[in-house]
Parts: structure tokens; C-alpha cells; sequence
């Protein structure tokens, strides 16, 4: 039974190439499955991306309106009369009715000090005396010779007072009678002494206004020459703020508008435009204007920040959109016709922080209010209206 060794190798290899067949059919069967699979999953993506292609972009429909402009600026109260205050004449400084001190506060009409004037008024008073003088030599020639006008001249020689001013001169009516007073230099001498009585008056200074003093350079028993500094004053009735309003926005301002300030307090008061500079700051690249302050319920200090809205003109035919959705820094927008993305020239009417004005758009149009990300022209779009 020699045979019977190599029928069992016989078998044993069958069994093995049957395995061998069964496990490759296996095999393709599972990658053919596969295969499938992945077409289909291929098939699903490349029709996803197909549906991604097609962006979404925020936009809005045009309605052009008319908008009132409201323009806001911080500017600092200071004084529309703000004077300094220098010594005319020379002498030493005497006290007022207020004191010569940084802060103080006075009313219209106080005396804020004064200079020693006694040699001023003995010399005025020594001039009188020399012109009543005059007058007392020439008054027989006037009675002699014009006897109509004597009795007036009389008059204005009894009138004249040594601790007073000088009373108006008669009119001169007589050409004979000038040439008269001219040759005997009384008329000379009367408006010498009307000079030096205006300059008498400089040596006392009285309030122009209700005020503070700001400054002071000097004391009470000091010796002041002409154009020395004694003190800095202002008018703390009359106040307004300066403004610095963008070129683009002051424009719209007139001269008249009306405006609010208001403090860090909530605190209001109402003002007006009174002056419009036409002119530019270098160091803000901004135009000034000066805002009036009208009321004062509640006190308003010099050297205060206040911020002002300032109602300024309408602006009709415009849209506002987003000022992030200008392509940079030109005037475009993008508009969408018929799902079609499309650059537009528009007039960019005012700028602000955040929103824009612009024109040359008609009512009805889709506008995009986002910036876009690698946006291209003529590329289709779905539009979400805000």
C-alpha cells in the first residue's frame, strides 16, 4: 500500500489550492465593493464643492433718502474777550477795588487797580492856570471887537474849574474871531490840555466786563513803565469752543446752525455756530469752528472739553452703507445684477467713522454692504438682504 502516502499529500494540496481560490475571489469581490463606494463618495464631494462655488454676500436694496447731517466735535471752552492788560503810563501801581491776584473775579465798572498820578493832575493843573490866563487877556479884545460872541466866552471862562475837565470849547462861528484865538494859541493850548486829561484817565483801569483774572505779572507798590504787563483778563460771560471738524464735514456747517454741548456729566447747554475759519490746521488737518455758548444754568468754566453736535445741512439723493463695503480707497462699491457680482463707480458724498453717504446710485439697485474676500468680477453670487 505504497500508494496511500501520496494520495494524502494529493489532498492536502487540493485543500489548499481550493483555500487559495476561495480567499482571492474574496478579495476582488471586497475591492470591487469598494471601488463603488468611493465613486460614490467622490461623486458627493465633487457636487458639494459645486454647490460651495456659489457665494453668499450680505447686501442691501437702495433707497435714496434725504439725511439730516449731524456732526460731532470736541473742542475747549475759552473766552471770546480775553485781553491782557498793560500800563499806559509810568508811576507806582496802587490798589482797586479788587486784588491784583491770579483767580480773583470782578463785576463791570470795578476799578482793578490804578497808577499814582499826582504829578500828572498838578501839571494839568498848572496848564488850566496858564489858559485862564490866556483867556483873561484876550477877553477885552473880544468884547471890543466881536461883542456878540462875548458874552459866550465870558461864559466859558467862569465854567472852567481847576479839579474838573475842561468844558466844550464855543463853536467858532467867526473865521476873525479863529484867526484871533489861533495867533494868541488858545486853541492850541485848550486841546493840549484835553490830551493830557485823556491821558490822566489811563492811570486808572476799570472793568470792561464781568470777568476773572487769569494772570497777574505784578503787585500793589510796584513801579510800572508804559506797555508793562499787570494782569490777563477774561470775559466769563461771553464763552465759546473751538471745534476741529474734518475737511469733508465742515462743508455742511453755516454760519447760525444750532448746537448742543454736553460735558463728560451728561450736563448740556445750547450753543450756535458763530464763526467758520477758512482756513486748515496743519496739525489736525481740520477746519475750526467756533461754537457760542447761549446758556448758562449751569456753570461753564474756561479751559472745560466739551463735545459739540452741530445740526448741519440736509444731504439729499444719498444711500448709507457700511464704509468697511468701498473697495479701499476708491469710490466702488459692488452691485449685484441678475446673481452677477459688478464694480460701480459712486460718489462717496461724506465719510464717517463707520458708515459712508454715497451717490450715483438709483433706487431699486443691490448693493453689497461686506467686504468681500478674492471677490471677482462677473462672478456669480447669492445675494442675503440684510
Amino acid at each position: 500500500m505504497k500508494w496511500r502516502p501520496y494520495l494524502l499529500v494529493f489532498l492536502f494540496l487540493l485543500i489548499l489550492i481550493v483555500i487559495g481560490i476561495a480567499y482571492y475571489s474574496g478579495k476582488s469581490q471586497g475591492l470591487a465593493t469598494e471601488r463603488e463606494n468611493v465613486n460614490v463618495d467622490t461623486t458627493a464631494i465633487t457636487s458639494t464643492n459645486a454647490q460651495e462655488k456659489l457665494k453668499f454676500v450680505n447686501t442691501e436694496t437702495v433707497e435714496l433718502q434725504t439725511y439730516a447731517i449731524e456732526i460731532e466735535a470736541l473742542g475747549r471752552v475759552s473766552s471770546t474777550q480775553a485781553i491782557s492788560v498793560m500800563a499806559e503810563v509810568q508811576g507806582a501801581l496802587l490798589a482797586g477795588n479788587v486784588p491784583i491776584k491770579k483767580g480773583t473775579s470782578f463785576t463791570k465798572g470795578q476799578v482793578l487797580f490804578s497808577i499814582n498820578s499826582n504829578d500828572a493832575s498838578l501839571l494839568i493843573a498848572a496848564r488850566k492856570s496858564n489858559f485862564l490866563t490866556l483867556l483873561a487877556n484876550i477877553l477885552p479884545d473880544i468884547k471890543v471887537d466881536y461883542p456878540a460872541h462875548y458874552e459866550v466866552w465870558n461864559m466859558f471862562f467862569d465854567n472852567i474849574d481847576m479839579d474838573r475837565p475842561l468844558p466844550p470849547i464855543p463853536p467858532l462861528v467867526s473865521s476873525k474871531l479863529k484867526t484871533l484865538l489861533a495867533s494868541r494859541s488858545v486853541l492850541s493850548e485848550y486841546y493840549s490840555i484835553k490830551a493830557d486829561q485823556v491821558r490822566l484817565s489811563k492811570y486808572t483801569i476799570t472793568a470792561p466786563f464781568n470777568g476773572t483774572i487769569v494772570d497777574a505779572f505784578t503787585d500793589v507798590g510796584a513801579v510800572v513803565n508804559p506797555g508793562s504787563p499787570v494782569i490777563n483778563i477774561i470775559n466769563s460771560d461771553a464763552l465759546e469752543v473751538e471745534c476741529q471738524v474734518k475737511m469733508d464735514e465742515a462743508k455742511w456747517v453755516q454760519i447760525g446752525a444750532k448746537s448742543v454741548l454736553t460735558d463728560d456729566q451728561d450736563n448740556s447747554w445750547l450753543g450756535k455756530v458763530r464763526r467758520k475759519g477758512q482756513y486748515l490746521n496743519p496739525n489736525t488737518q481740520s477746519v475750526p469752528i467756533f461754537v457760542e455758548l447761549l446758556s448758562s444754568e449751569k456753570k461753564v468754566f474756561n479751559g472745560m472739553y466739551l463735545l459739540s453736535t452741530i445740526e448741519a445741512d440736509s444731504i439729499s439723493n444719498v444711500f448709507e452703507i457700511p464704509r468697511s463695503a468701498l473697495l479701499g480707497n476708491i469710490a466702488k462699491v459692488y452691485v449685484v445684477r441678475d446673481s452677477i457680482l459688478t464694480k460701480q463707480s459712486v460718489d462717496v458724498v461724506l465719510l464717517r467713522d463707520e458708515m459712508a453717504l454715497i451717490g450715483g446710485l438709483d433706487s431699486g439697485e443691490v448693493v453689497v454692504v461686506e467686504p468681500l474676500v478674492n471677490p471677482k468680477d462677473n462672478m456669480k453670487v447669492a445675494t442675503i438682504e440684510k
